[in-house]
């Protein structure tokens, strides 16, 4: 989960992963939080998103999905930033791994 504001309004994963599954120039993506303010111990929502390969234009495309996304859920929610990959690592679970040093 997500916290998002001081009143704790919460992002579920699940829910903004669903969303960007129905769109067909997703190969595989990832959610997590990003802190947004370290006194208020907030978060936005940041989108790894791996592109199929016949996508012309990464940057539209990324844009599109932040605004799909955004259409689709409440104000909070949004995803705030996102970034193309080439790949996202999993573990054996199914979860994915992101390097820290890439999300700074």
């Amino acid at each position: 989960m997500i916290k998002t504001h001081l009143t704790i309004l919460y992002v579920v994963h699940a829910e903004l992963e669903a969303l960007l599954l129905k769109n067909p120039n997703v190969n595989d993506y990832a959610i997590i939080g990003v802190y947004y303010d370290q006194e208020q111990f907030t978060e936005i929502p940041r989108a790894f998103v791996v592109l199929k390969r016949d996508v012309n234009h990464i940057i539209k495309t990324v844009d599109a999905l932040k605004k799909f996304v955004a259409d689709n859920v409440s104000t909070y929610k949004q995803i705030r930033s996102a970034v193309s990959h080439d790949a996202i690592q999993r573990v054996p679970q199914g979860r994915y791994f992101v390097i820290f040093c890439v999300m700074k």
